[in-house]
């Protein structure tokens, strides 16, 4: 139901906003996705293990309460990351994410997938 929903997306935003640096940014674009903005990586190697950190926190199972019981749910996570240049306006910067999360989506989830864009 909407409360055992709401419970999941609010367990899912704290473990996004856990070890946030100053200049990162987490935000619920709508449903289950969200967008996390990293800045300040010099390399992908970097920002790959960063990010299968978080990977490894987000899909930890889940415990919900509902009414009558407590209900433990897998999660299954897609993360698409596109680097972001002056001239790619944030429109198609999120467009470019969002392709490449569905490129991890389709390789079987609690994937991570880099797309390049084309400016």
């Amino acid at each position: 139901g909407h409360d055992a929903g709401d419970q999941l997306l609010i367990t899912i935003a704290q473990r996004l906003n856990t070890k946030l640096r100053a200049s990162d940014i987490v935000a619920r674009l709508g449903g289950d996705e969200f967008i996390w903005i990293l800045t300040n990586y010099t390399t992908q190697k970097d920002l790959k293990k960063v990010l299968t950190e978080k990977l490894a926190m987000l899909t930890k199972p889940v415990k919900l309460k509902t009414d009558d019981k407590e209900v433990e749910l897998s999660i299954g996570v897609s993360i698409g990351v596109v680097e972001w240049h002056d001239e790619l306006a944030l429109k198609k910067l999120i467009t470019y994410a969002d392709k490449a999360m569905y490129k991890s989506k389709d390789n079987g989830k609690n994937q991570i997938s880099f797309i390049t864009p084309q400016t």
